[in-house]
């Protein structure tokens, strides 16, 4: 039975935004002609409905549908529809409109968008987002803006991932002058995006060197990507002044072997879960959940082996032994220059989803150079190395607890600085 418009129109409705991204992004047909076609559909539609909540599901699967999408043009007959949006009573609305416009090359798009990121009155979660879109369509002479909101609490941390996509030099020097002022969060924002090029990684160390930086600032994760760069003045400056990157698999039995005749069941009784808590939100909170708290990257520790001694010790110095697929790093190299590592998590024809220590990335295929899967976890080596034999006590006393125990008085003023934990 053919369907009336109206009817066809209730059908798109009942589609999940999700859905209707997919479509239009052709990563059901793998057709971008007919994704093409069926944009131009939905932004007829949109000027002919005047619903808040329908116009916000077909905003929301065109932006799905056209992420890391780079060879868009304009739908016919998007100019008038955008100028009705953008008069729409509904603030969300007004806005996915605007990014929308910025995607299909509205240069009043783009100037709107840089104005709401710079107004230190509007709404930081509306500042953000408007950040966050301007980089992803890679704005041109953005850097200048992000580095000058560093200064700004409210976008500082997402600045400074930000930056992380813009080849300027004045980077490092910026980041590195505010530093000392960032909270745990931030400077971990700060270092990645340090050593995510080889100009900036060289000025990491020299900072770590200076003791601008404290070593322990870098992470193993950290570490490896450094490594990974390539680059041999880096990874001789790395070993000088943070220490190894791996051990070979001989060398990792011998270290699982010490660790159990250190932490002998005597050893373990005088372990505080509170302080051991402390440690994990500090080392592992990122990656890793327990107890419904903590990062999606990695496995929920919640339901595994974590009151067996020898099975938590494998998995964190020898955590490359085991891996599964889902959690294998994919290493990939930017035409611009950038090193990202991290976790595959979707792929298309036209664009690469990928979740690293901080945040997810949609990129485009055309501005991926290589990228190369490896048979390494994504859970960095050497974590315990940088910890106290009491930090390690603690941490494998909490990981063994059997219910979630309170944070120690004052902790929230020690995250992120291992060695503040007694």
């Amino acid at each position: 039975m053919p369907c009336s418009r109206t009817r066809c129109w209730h059908l798109v409705l009942t589609l999940p935004a999700l859905l209707v991204g997919l479509l239009l992004a052709g990563s059901i047909s793998g057709d971008e002609t007919s994704s093409d076609s069926g944009i131009g559909q939905l932004v007829q539609l949109l000027g002919e409905v005047d619903d808040a909540a329908f116009q916000l599901d077909l905003l929301r699967g065109i932006r799905e549908g056209i992420a890391g999408r780079k060879d868009l043009t304009t739908p016919k007959g998007w100019a008038p529809v955008y100028a009705e949006l953008s008069h729409s009573d509904n603030e969300e609305v007004r806005e996915l409109a605007q990014v929308l416009a910025l995607a299909f090359g509205d240069p009043a798009a783009l100037a709107q968008l840089r104005s709401v990121m710079l107004d230190a009155k509007a709404p930081a979660d509306r500042r953000q987002r408007a950040l966050e879109v301007l980089v992803e369509k890679h704005a041109p002479k953005l850097s200048a803006a992000l580095r000058g909101l560093l200064a700004d609490r409210a976008l500082r941390a997402a600045a400074l991932r930000a930056l992380a996509a813009y080849d300027d030099p004045q980077t490092p020097r910026s980041i590195l002058a505010i530093y000392a002022q960032c909270d745990p969060a931030e400077q971990q924002n700060a270092v990645l995006t340090l050593a995510s090029r080889s100009a900036y990684a060289k000025e990491l160390l020299q900072a770590v060197e200076k003791g601008t930086i404290p070593s322990t600032d870098i992470s193993a994760y950290t570490a490896r990507q450094l490594h990974a760069l390539g680059d041999r003045q880096i990874s001789e400056t790395l070993i000088r002044v943070w220490g190894e990157i791996r051990e070979t698999s001989a060398d990792k039995a011998r270290l699982i072997d010490e660790a159990k005749a250190i932490y002998t069941p005597e050893v373990l009784k005088a372990g505080r879960p509170v302080f051991g808590r402390l440690v994990f939100q500090q080392t592992c909170a990122q990656c890793h959940t327990l107890f419904g708290e903590g990062g999606k990257i990695g496995p929920d520790l919640t339901g595994s082996h974590r009151s067996n001694l020898h099975y938590v010790l494998e998995n964190v110095l020898d955590p490359s032994a085991a891996v599964g697929n889902a959690y294998r790093v994919t290493s990939i190299v930017t035409t611009g220059g950038r090193l990202i590592s991290g976790i595959l998590q979707e792929q298309t024809d036209s664009a690469v989803t990928i979740q690293t220590a901080n945040e997810r990335l949609v990129l485009s295929r055309e501005d991926i150079d290589v990228m190369k899967p490896s048979p390494v976890s994504m859970m960095p080596e050497g974590m315990l190395s940088k910890l106290s034999r009491e930090q390690v006590r603690d941490l494998i006393v909490y990981l063994a607890a059997p219910d979630q125990v309170a944070l120690p008085q004052g902790a929230e003023s020690a995250a992120g600085d291992p060695a503040a934990a007694p």
